[in-house]
């Protein structure tokens, strides 16, 4: 998904799209397979992918800020340890994005909402 992201010319976003998966869910399980061997799964990349997939509601931005720099054994909040949703997205391998109300959300949720 990224991929495209990356060229510039006519020649070379035909190319991203020959060596795209044939299945929209092949590339989605492309893509994680990307985040997997890159970051562990402690990492916040992850942490954020899960979080925003099993949350009951769309996450807001700071929302998911907070519940990612919130540990167990916190007495408060360390905004120190907060990370920036919109750099974490850039390492999501385009598995999430922040939609125009600033919610982060996974990029097959917002495909399939626009396309009912």
């Amino acid at each position: 998904m990224n991929s495209l992201q990356n060229e510039f010319t006519q020649r070379g976003i035909e190319g991203a799209l020959e060596k795209l998966p044939p299945k929209l869910n092949d590339a989605y399980h492309t893509a994680w397979q990307r985040i997997e061997s890159r970051y562990s799964p402690e990492s916040l990349i992850q942490k954020a992918v899960f979080l925003v997939a099993y949350a009951r509601r769309p996450l807001s931005v700071e929302e998911l800020e907070v519940a990612l720099t919130i540990h167990i054994g916190d007495k408060s909040l360390d905004k120190k340890g907060q990370p920036k949703a919109e750099n974490l997205v850039k390492h999501c391998e385009g598995l999430l994005t922040i939609d125009n109300s600033n919610h982060v959300r996974l990029l097959r949720e917002l495909y399939s909402c626009e396309n009912l």
